[in-house]
């Protein structure tokens, strides 16, 4: 840190008075205090019900931020008004966009002009276009993403964060403080802290490349908390600047989209997933065979236990659909009221959807080995157990990682990307084509009917014995894509947690697969091959063999099961192996960037923009890259700072010519600074040093001498033709010098000849300015 570096002390005290001195509350009370993640856990806050304000504070001395805090805590702790999954939305809506932008705005401004009654309908509806993608996002988003922190903890940064997110790194940030362009602030006996957006003004942050805009709908949901915060502000009698009910969402153009518009698979026929299965593990092949084969919904599926699979009075077996799961949930606990995490979620997405659906002859087969396989000990079946086995953890998790596989598995198929939901468009389509009954139809996927008259409200289903054409549907189209069952043979296994109950079975589960003739017979192994164990691969690459064997799991070395004295065995191809440590001969990715001066993210972001890095890489490694990936970096790094050398971003070249931002930003769009490429090629805008230069010397040109004679404002704004706002533009850019004489403004007369000239005004005018003109 620079020997230099400044600091402010901060004095203690919020904006208004608040009810807890929680370091959360100091900073919508726009203290500059460090915030860590448990920090802002909303969903204690609203358990805990504490408000933000105390009962008799003054509303209007009060924040937006402190506001909007205020009122999600009520609106979801003491009103309970939401159920678990909006109020997630919520929260991550309120850290991400809403409490960054609002602090923000804040410190912008004077400090006697920070309350709720200070924020203009302007900067309020400034939310809005960053969420169309038309405006940056706050700089305290940009650096949360950068730091993979909640966006509201990166308001304030310490200098050690500050670096990670800025371009120059730390020496960089600790020089911005020493020249002033950064504030640093010390309060009490905390750490230096610098404000992220003071290093976006800098031009110091590292922006995002890709838009982040979102779709509109989502967009209203964001700019709920903000409307909602502003209208309890109202109702408190606080005379807010703007009618908060016409804050609406934009639209955004496609090329501003974060997500692009996913293309319609259209519909897949059946014989297809067979194809998907075969790059499949057994759990995903089973999860994939629900989805298709039923039409439920994914969360419904991964909520599915042992038990709700059950025999009916025809002898046909059901599914009991009445939960969601596959992901850990905020729900609120039906008896205090307050938000908990658990691994489902009681009911479904309506309350129309809870059904009990005839499962076609096939899958309940497969079920049945999956049942004996995975939820069998001691002849004991495991009632409670989640159907769909937990790979990471027992009986949770599971989702993300099927929809990671099913993208992999249809792409390895040759198949265009359908997503889990679109397996429900899939089955009603079949259902349809062969004729079955709407009312049937609705009811098996959980489509709510349209009640219509009050007898139809008393409908409670089909029963599942008056199913059969539905699952005979299903059954004709599986016989006649030749598919008599659901166990596909396949190269892929699962990578069961290191202390699963299921991963300490490992070697059993494998056994009993293989006994049912799910694993591929060549195993992927060639001929010709020369395989290691375990153990000599371990001393090939200097690790554990249980770290090994983990490697191989995951994919991170090549490796097969292979039958060795009747037992399934890890097998490495010797070329394999080989392929493995020449990748690993490489430099690190933390080597060069140190090598290059830059620091790690922003080497990563060099890296993938000239495709020395895949994106597909495999999360969790080493970053290596060979001699001639190395060579391009530092080719490209050449080549930037020769660039770099012509071109400044706005922000330094108002600096070099003493004027706003704002002023130069005028001056690129009349033209008089030309407009350059970002050598870095991101979206920051440059101009040309040489068009810089030659502004600073028509505008030292024009100071005249210590003979100057000057111009009344008025006289000299009525000869040129000019309008008080265009005198005020040229004055401000530089193209004309003023002073004040008399308490009245002048405008010196070298400048205006020399403006005279350059827009070709005739003699004329220039007479009339030396009439009007005085000495100093």
């Amino acid at each position: 840190m620079s020997a230099s570096l400044r600091l402010v002390k901060s004095a203690a005290g919020a904006v208004s008075e608040t009810s807890s001195t929680s370091p959360l509350f100091a900073l919508v009370a726009l203290e500059p205090v460090r915030v860590s993640e448990e920090d802002v856990d909303l969903v204690a806050l609203a358990n805990a019900g504490e408000q933000v304000l105390d009962l008799d504070a003054d509303v209007s001395r009060a924040t937006a931020a402190q506001l909007a805090l205020d009122w999600f805590i009520e609106y979801e702790g003491t009103h309970a008004r939401t159920d678990g999954e909006r109020a997630e939305s919520l929260i991550s809506y309120t850290r991400r966009y809403v409490l960054p932008h609002l602090i923000e705005t804040a410190l912008a401004a004077p400090a006697d002009r920070r309350t709720v009654e200070d924020l203009t309908f302007a900067q309020a509806q400034a939310l809005a276009l960053t969420l169309a993608g038309k405006r940056e996002l706050p700089a305290a988003t940009v650096a949360g993403d950068v730091l993979k922190r909640a966006a509201v903890t990166c308001v304030w940064l310490t200098m050690q964060e500050a670096g990670e997110v800025s371009h120059g790194g730390l020496k960089a940030v600790s020089d911005a403080c020493a020249e002033g362009k950064v504030v640093a602030r010390k309060q009490g006996r905390g750490p230096i802290l610098v404000q992220a957006a003071e290093l976006r003004a800098a031009g110091l942050l590292v922006e995002p490349e890709k838009p982040h805009g979102m779709k509109r709908e989502s967009a209203k949901n964001v700019l709920f908390v903000l409307k909602q915060a502003m209208l309890r502000a109202h109702d408190h009698g606080v005379a807010i600047r703007g009618n908060y009910t016409r804050l609406n969402a934009l639209t955004p153009a496609r090329k501003d989209l974060a997500r692009q518009p996913r293309i319609d698979p259209g519909y897949v026929p059946v014989h297809a997933a067979r194809l998907v299965a075969g790059h499949l593990s057994v759990v995903h092949q089973l999860t994939l065979w629900l989805l298709r084969l039923t039409g439920m919904r994914i969360g419904e599926a991964f909520g599915l236990l042992v038990k709700d699979f059950f025999q009916v009075s025809d002898g046909s077996w059901a599914l009991r659909i009445e939960k969601q799961g596959g992901e850990w949930k905020l729900v609120r606990d039906g008896d205090t009221g307050r938000f908990v995490y658990q691994p489902y979620k009681e009911g479904t997405k309506t309350e129309q959807s809870m059904r009990t659906i005839r499962v076609p002859k096939l899958l309940a087969s497969l079920l049945h080995e999956v049942i004996e396989v995975f939820h069998t000990r001691d002849g004991v079946v495991l009632a409670e157990n989640r159907l769909i086995p937990g790979l990471g953890k027992d009986q949770a998790s599971g989702m993300s990682s099927f929809r990671s596989a099913l993208d992999g598995a249809q792409a390895a198929a040759g198949l265009v990307k359908s997503v889990p939901h679109d397996m429900r468009g899939f089955v009603i389509t079949d259902h349809r084509n062969a004729g079955v009954d709407d009312r049937l139809g609705e009811y098996y996927v959980g489509h709510g009917e349209q009640k219509r008259t009050v007898h139809a409200g008393y409908d409670d289903g089909v029963p599942v014995e008056l199913q059969t054409p539905a699952t005979d549907a299903m059954a004709d189209l599986l016989a006649a894509a030749g598919i008599s069952a659901l166990i596909v043979p396949t190269d892929k296994r699962e990578g069961w947690g290191r202390d699963t109950v299921l991963g300490r079975q490992r070697e059993a589960l494998l056994a009993r697969m293989a006994a049912r003739g799910w694993f591929a017979a060549s195993e992927g192994v060639e001929a010709d091959a020369v395989l290691l164990s375990t153990r000599q691969v371990a001393e090939a690459v200097g690790k554990h063999e249980a770290e090994v064997r983990r490697m191989l799991q995951s994919g991170a070395i090549r490796g097969a099961k292979v039958l060795v004295s009747g037992a399934q065995t890890w097998r490495v191809d010797e070329r394999d192996l080989r392929v493995y440590l020449e990748a690993r001969s490489g430099s690190s990715l933390h080597d060069v960037a140190a090598r290059i001066g830059l620091n790690y993210h922003q080497a990563r972001d060099l890296c993938l923009r000239l495709g020395v890095l895949s994106t597909s890489r495999e999360k969790g490694t080493t970053i290596r890259l060979g001699p001639e990936a190395v060579a391009k970096v530092e080719v490209e790094m050449d080549r930037v700072r020769e660039a770099s050398r012509d071109v400044v971003d706005l922000q330094a070249a108002a600096d070099q010519l003493g004027l706003p931002v704002g002023q130069v930003e005028k001056l690129v769009r009349s033209g008089d600074l030309v407009l350059a490429d970002d050598p870095r090629g991101t979206r920051r805008r440059h101009v040309t040093v040489s068009s810089v230069a030659e502004h600073s010397r028509r505008m030292k040109r024009v100071r005249g001498g210590r003979d100057e004679r000057f111009v009344p404002l008025h006289d000299a704004r009525r000869a040129l033709g000019l309008t008080r706002y265009q005198m005020s533009d040229l004055i401000g850019l530089g193209w004309l010098t003023a002073t004040t004489i008399n308490r009245r403004q002048h405008v010196g007369m070298t400048s205006l000849l020399e403006y005279a000239g350059s827009r070709g005004l005739s003699n004329t005018v220039v007479r009339e300015l030396g009439r009007a003109a005085v000495a100093a």
